[in-house]
């Protein structure tokens, strides 16, 4: 189990074969490759979720997949409705019934790692609200150890306004926050192919 098991992981995915996924990247590689890097991305990030160990729930959009990963720390449960503020609300308000923390990812961010995640979930013992600034404006993770419904409401998602939105949330509300290391997310054709070139894949 994890060093911290007080803690639990969301993950929000998408399945690929009744979604849309990686709409930006289609509009210029076609939705074939869209999706096979949409696949890459997601096996590595369920292989950064299975390595941590920490009890994890995957949020799928679309229905849950044929395939599933065979592991006891792991459960699977599909997205709620209404839009993707009230998804990860929902999400966490499920997790947080289990842990007195919980950390929310998607799988546009590669570079996330185990040891990043353990640091968001022993960061919770100090902060009320963790959180992965991304390079775009937006976040690739967000903790918490209890739901603050303005966080999730009347934010430009998709938008370089995100964690600006919601840092702002977070004052008027006082909750105390720290911001882990900035990572890029992969978001259009470009992305990836950086990501292909720093990586040496």
């Amino acid at each position: 189990m994890s060093e911290s098991p007080k803690g639990g992981l969301i993950v929000f995915l998408k399945n690929p074969e009744t979604s849309q996924i990686k709409t930006r990247i289609a509009a210029t590689t076609g939705p074939a490759i869209a999706k096979s890097i949409y696949q890459v991305l997601t096996t590595l990030t369920l292989a950064t979720v299975k390595a941590s160990g920490i009890r994890s729930y995957l949020f799928y959009e679309g229905g849950l997949p044929a395939a599933k990963v065979e592991d006891p720390h792991i459960s699977y449960h599909v997205q709620s409705s209404g839009d993707l503020g009230q998804r990860m609300q929902n999400a966490l308000e499920f997790a947080l019934q289990y842990h007195s923390g919980a950390v929310l990812i998607g799988s546009d961010c590669p570079d996330i790692s185990t040891a990043m995640v353990r640091q968001a979930l022993q960061q919770l013992d100090h902060h009320d609200l963790v959180l992965g600034p991304a390079v775009d404006g937006g976040y690739y993770l967000l903790g918490c150890k209890q739901i603050h419904p303005p966080l999730f409401d009347q934010i430009h998602w998709s938008s370089e306004k995100v964690l600006d939105q919601t840092l702002k949330k977070a004052d008027a509300a006082h909750l105390s926050h720290v911001l882990l290391e900035t990572l890029e997310d992969i978001d259009t054709e470009e992305d990836w192919k950086r990501y292909l070139c720093q990586s040496g894949i």
